[in-house]
């Protein structure tokens, strides 16, 4: 088992989780990151999660979520009109958002079913200079934001 209370860790007693932990990976001041495998099977072999310490507020959460909103929809999305295989390659891939971001209601005016646009438009609202973080304090529906990563040995 993990080290501090991760979320979705699994737990073969009550067969309820979805992550067993095999290590750390390393860590930094905002956030810890695990060696971990999928036992859904969803991901084949260990994929890193990058996990926000506790401590971290709602703009750390929001960092998180657009790193790996920029890695999912332009970095390593080959239909994007400025994919660049040869660039993407020295990035490891992000596989899954779990920053919470995604059911924030911030209010917004964008095409509805537009993902992009959404994330384009939270970004630009959220990243305006007089953006009060403190205003989404208790919004998150995760008490721990993480992302799952691709585990590439010597990224």
């Amino acid at each position: 088992m993990a080290p501090l209370p991760l979320p979705d860790a699994y737990d073969p007693v009550t067969d309820t989780g979805r992550w067993t932990y095999l290590g750390l990976l390393g860590e930094g001041g905002l956030a810890v990151v695990h060696r971990a495998l999928d036992v859904t099977g969803r991901h084949d072999g260990e994929v890193a999660l990058k996990v926000l310490r506790s401590t971290a507020q709602p703009v750390h959460a929001f960092e998180l979520h657009r790193e790996a909103q920029w890695s999912l929809t332009r970095l390593h999305n080959e239909q994007h009109p400025k994919f660049d295989a040869s660039g993407s390659s020295i990035f490891a891939r992000y596989l899954e958002d779990h920053s919470g971001f995604d059911c924030l209601e911030v209010p917004l005016v964008v095409p509805s079913g537009n993902s992009q646009a959404v994330f384009e438009a939270r970004r630009k609202r959220l990243e305006a200079d007089g953006f009060d973080w403190s205003k989404l304090q208790g919004q998150f529906s995760k008490s721990r934001p993480y992302v799952v990563m691709e585990l590439v040995e010597g990224k």
